[in-house]
């Protein structure tokens, strides 16, 4: 079977960064993904899929890569890209009550961040014995591993 990338459409009040699943069904083939995720689909429901406002992704994709050291809960990191389609983030630092774990937002790329950016965020705990997490305070020295990936 053969098959295309394609990204489902952003829903009104929604930006990439969202965690909300697209569901779409075409030709009796399901299909969903996270918004900003590109999926495999058949290339006989393409035309149908970029009808609902699925859209190919920009290509060609390229990675960038780095170490990060933050100097707030929330540090802006510039990737090189000219546009930053998903990322990721990991600590390289050991993880302590005061920054447990890190994360990567895109955003809109138009500002928030600047395009070509990603936001890196650090979190800890609320306690030790709620763990419901808040933005780091213990970021001082903490280095972050990130990968994006773009145009």
């Amino acid at each position: 079977m053969t098959t295309q990338n394609l990204i489902p459409p952003t829903p009104s009040g929604r930006d990439s960064a969202s965690p909300e699943m697209v569901k779409s069904v075409v030709n009796g083939h399901a299909y969903s993904a996270h918004i900003g995720q590109a999926i495999a689909v058949l290339a006989a429901d393409v035309s149908a899929l970029v009808a609902l406002g699925w859209a190919s992704p920009a290509l060609p994709l390229t990675h960038a890569r780095g170490q990060h050291t933050m100097t707030s809960a929330s540090d802006t990191v510039v990737t090189g890209l000219s546009t930053v389609n998903a990322a990721v983030a990991g600590l390289e630092s050991a993880p302590t009550l005061t920054c447990d774990r890190a994360q990567a937002v895109v955003g809109d790329q138009a500002g928030t961040p600047a395009a070509g950016s990603i936001i890196l965020k650090v979190f800890m705990p609320t306690s030790s014995s709620v763990t419901t997490p808040i933005a780091a305070t213990g970021f001082a020295s903490i280095v972050v591993n990130w990968e994006a990936i773009g145009t």
